[in-house]
């Protein structure tokens, strides 16, 4: 990695690297959810209001501004447009950026749920803040 050879350490640029090969390709923006199963989006709202609201405002629907967030935790019906449900599932699971794993203790039926219910509001907005 030209650049950082003199300012981190080697063991340093390992793990950076290891921790870019975990991540996913380039993001597929405007990518259309498909319809959800409506009882599975009722248990993902559920689980959403228990879990998630206190950070993702609107059930997902604004930025989260004013939890000190800086940048503000993102508009989740954006976020799932542009990744796939795989991404948003380990997302869930052990986090990242500003965003705390919150999906540990939860069941696969569990996150899938939480994805049916974010797909459910990408749709709904048709991708307008």
């Amino acid at each position: 990695m030209p650049g950082f050879q003199d300012r981190l350490p080697e063991e340093e640029v390992d793990r950076l690297l290891a921790y870019l090969r975990t991540l996913e390709g380039p993001p597929t923006f405007h990518r259309t959810p498909s319809p959800p199963d409506p009882a599975a989006v009722a248990r993902g709202r559920a689980l959403f209001r228990e879990r998630c609201e206190s950070c993702h405002l609107d059930g997902g629907r604004k930025p989260g501004v004013g939890l000190g967030f800086e940048p503000p935790a993102p508009v989740l019906a954006d976020e799932v447009r542009r990744h796939t449900p795989a991404f948003i599932a380990r997302q869930i699971r052990e986090g990242g950026g500003q965003m705390p794993a919150i999906g540990g203790d939860l069941t696969d039926a569990q996150v899938a749920d939480l994805i049916a219910y974010l797909s459910a509001l990408a749709l709904e907005s048709g991708g307008r803040r």
